[in-house]
């Protein structure tokens, strides 16, 4: 079983615009690298779609992929609000759907290996 956690490329553009950071949410549309928060700079992105054909080329059958922190992204150094339970079972369920998914910060792929 194979697990990657890669950032999504449309993310970047979302998060810039959620706070309010105009020129990053235009350039970020077409972003393939970024600077994250903790600085590093040349951070690769990736569309969810290209990381499942990469696992393909790879030999691996991809049974799932999840879209992590849509909602919550773009929050810095916040306590942890009194409706936590109710934010991580909005997370769980906009990462199983479509279209949320596809704009999530990241993104969980599950893949078997062929063979």
């Amino acid at each position: 079983m194979l697990y990657i956690l890669t950032r999504n490329q449309a993310g970047i553009a979302m998060r810039a615009g959620m706070t309010g950071q105009w020129p990053d949410a235009l350039t970020g549309f077409d972003a393939t690298h970024y600077t994250n928060r903790l600085g590093v700079a040349d951070a690769r992105t990736d569309r969810p779609d290209a990381a499942r054909a990469a696992l393909a080329t790879a030999g691996a059958r991809v049974e799932a992929w999840y879209g992590v922190r849509l909602f919550t992204d773009h929050w810095e150094n916040q306590p942890p609000p009194p409706e936590l339970d109710r934010i991580i079972a909005a997370e769980a369920e906009a990462g199983r759907r479509d279209p949320y998914r596809q704009v999530a910060a990241l993104t969980h792929t599950l893949a078997v290996r062929a063979g």
